[in-house]
This record gives structure tokens, C-alpha cells and sequence, in this order.
């Protein structure tokens, strides 16, 4: 049990070395701060809506999101195809 945290992290460590640079660390801080926010906000707003009887809307909702992140997904992998990198890394 104690080997798979200290695996991740050595995982981490080694993933905070690639992205040490200023934009990565805002982006990566953008990121996590959106994650928290949505998992403030959107239990309430469920929560809402279920008790004013939108179940309905409620999975709605849900199949949006998840069709906007396989779409996320998709674009993301397409960017980060061989050959398409604009930028080259500093100092390598």
C-alpha cells in the first residue's frame, strides 16, 4: 500500500519537472482551481434542481458535460499529434 504512494509520488516530482515553467504552472493552477470551483457549485445546482423536481434536466446537464469533455478530448489529442508542435522547449 505505501509503495503506490510513494510511487506517485515519484511520478509527480518527475511531472513537476516538466512543467516548471511560469505558463505551465498557470495553466496547471487554472485547471485545478476550475475543478474546485465545479465541485462546489455543482452539487448545489443539482441539488437545487432535483428538489424543485428537474431530474430530468439534471441528466440533461450531465450528458452535456460529458459530451463537451469527449470533445475536449478529442481536440486536445489532435493537437498534441506528431508533428504538430509549434514550440520547441528553452534551454534543451
Amino acid at each position: 500500500m505505501l509503495d503506490r504512494f510513494t510511487g506517485s509520488l515519484e511520478t509527480r516530482a518527475r511531472y513537476s519537472t516538466l512543467t516548471d515553467t511560469p505558463s505551465a504552472t498557470l495553466r496547471q493552477d487554472s485547471v485545478y482551481s476550475g475543478l474546485d470551483a465545479g465541485a462546489a457549485l455543482v452539487p448545489v445546482l443539482v441539488g437545487w434542481m432535483l428538489d424543485r423536481g428537474h431530474a430530468t434536466m439534471v441528466f440533461l446537464m450531465v450528458g452535456i458535460v460529458l459530451l463537451l469533455g469527449v470533445g475536449t478530448v478529442i481536440q486536445v489529442k489532435q493537437r498534441s499529434a506528431p508533428g504538430t508542435a509549434t514550440t520547441q522547449p528553452q534551454g534543451s
